[in-house]
């Protein structure tokens, strides 16, 4: 019965953004030899299910205790949101003492050193099928009017592949696809993080937005300011709607009954006219492909074939900050000197 020692991470803030840090070690044995040495007995049928074999020998984590056996979760996925690169751990817990309070996670492969620094990233847990949460998806709220490319505001659930869009970055450019889900009511309830985020009339600057807008978490929204332009070289910078609710009349939707998430695919990487806001088109690449359903990913995949290629890195439309607490500053200067995030050109 061979044996395997584990690091164990628990969850931590870094710089304002989720990150791990060392709970301890533990050494487990194996009772069966089956994949164990990876804690993939979750893949078992049923697939819900583990056969709770490997027993804990060794432990430094206080929530671990020797003769405890050890059962997988779930699996949890960091994304880096300036790249979109991809890196899954797995949570375990002890199937002797219960559910910890704390929750501790294991790596199965060694792990990118983003991870553990202060980039700006997203940690969520996947769904049966592979795919991440809609919070984690970027994504406009059905009843968003998107500027077309001949000066009308189209509600975004309405707009067709093959349509024209006014953008910041191109000029008129095509819908090559679109993707949708609802979320309802009960949904939101049990997993309140796929509440969208409301960015009042005028929160970020005079007009911007011309209306109420309502987007997904980790969906960015254009900044221009002098103050940008200081500390990342750029006047302009996309960041996360989550990462504005520092600020008054921007926060978590909660009151809303249901929500229909709508994303937008062109050639490239874009910003679009969103209630009057400068807001991103999806980003994408062959980690961020993971991010939606197997139909879908089969669609965008026919469609642009080279984003399959794990070598292939999208281009933002505008620079993305990688760095969570670089973000916290910006919104924190903007806060502080009564600026606003968007200064008209």
């Amino acid at each position: 019965m061979p044996d395997y020692t584990f690091e164990v991470y628990r969850r931590v803030d870094i710089g304002g953004t989720d990150g791990l840090e060392t709970a301890g070690t533990i050494t487990v044995r194996d009772d069966d030899g089956f994949r164990d040495d990876f804690f993939d007995d979750i893949e078992q049928a049923p697939s819900s299910e583990t056969n709770g074999d490997q027993e804990i020998i060794a432990s430094s984590v206080s929530e671990l205790s020797v003769s405890d056996t050890i059962r997988t979760r779930g699996i949890f996925r960091f994304t880096n949101t300036a790249t979109s690169d991809t890196y899954d751990v797995r949570e375990i817990f002890s199937n002797t003492a219960g559910n910890p309070i704390e929750r501790l996670f294991i790596f199965t492969s060694p792990p990118p050193p983003w991870v553990f620094d202060t980039t700006s990233r997203t940690f969520a847990l996947l769904n049966s099928d592979g795919t991440l949460a809609y919070s984690d998806i970027l994504c406009f709220a059905a009843g968003t009017l998107i500027e077309t490319a001949d000066g009308r505001q189209a509600g975004v659930e309405t707009l067709r592949v093959g349509d024209r869009i006014r953008t910041q970055t191109g000029g008129a450019q095509t819908l090559r696809w679109i993707g949708s889900h609802t979320i309802t009511g009960a949904a939101l309830m049990l997993r309140p993080k796929l509440s969208p985020i409301r960015i009042r009339a005028g929160a970020l600057g005079p007009g911007y937005p011309n209306a109420d807008l309502l987007v997904s978490r980790q969906h960015r929204v254009l900044i221009r300011s002098v103050i940008a332009q200081r500390m990342f070289g750029s006047a302009d910078v996309l960041v996360p709607a989550i990462r504005l609710t520092q600020l008054d009349q921007i926060d978590i939707a909660t009151d809303v009954p249901e929500v229909t998430y709508v994303h937008l695919l062109f050639d490239d990487h874009h910003v679009i006219r969103s209630n009057g806001a400068w807001t991103e088109s999806l980003f994408t690449g062959p980690e961020a492909l993971k991010s939606v359903s197997p139909a879908a990913r089969e669609e965008i995949a026919t469609l642009f074939p080279q984003i399959t290629d794990p070598a292939f890195r999208p281009v933002p439309a505008r620079p993305i900050p990688a760095r969570g607490k670089d973000i916290r500053r910006l919104v924190h200067r903007h806060r502080k000197n009564r600026k606003p995030l968007f200064a008209a050109a």
